[in-house]
């Protein structure tokens, strides 16, 4: 058993060095500098009720773009750009009182 002692010894001290240089030089890949530059997102779209229209006003890279939605539609339309829809449901049988519903992709 003593002979076996300072064999294991070694083993075990040269086991544990080569983990220890492995995981040391592992470092420097871990690590480093990520830089963001520019904007995450634009500004919303703009919206103005004109009779039986709702005119969509999206900016994009600071000029504006406008189309005109119909009120009465039943489906969701494309906004200015195809940057998202909007759906308009009414809350009252008179079409006073309703939510617009806008999804931006």
């Amino acid at each position: 058993m003593k002979a076996y002692f300072p064999a294991m010894l070694g083993v075990l001290l040269t086991s544990w060095t080569t983990f220890s240089a492995a995981e040391h030089r592992a470092a420097p890949a871990a690590s480093g500098t990520i830089t963001f530059v520019g904007t995450v997102v634009e500004s919303p779209c703009e919206f103005q009720s004109r009779q039986q229209q709702l005119i969509s006003t999206c900016y994009h890279q600071g000029t504006p773009v406008s189309k005109t939605l119909l009120l009465d539609a039943r489906t969701a339309q494309t906004l200015p750009l195809s940057i998202g829809d909007a759906r308009l449901r009414w809350l009252d049988a008179q079409q006073r009182l309703g939510v617009l519903t806008v999804n931006y992709r």
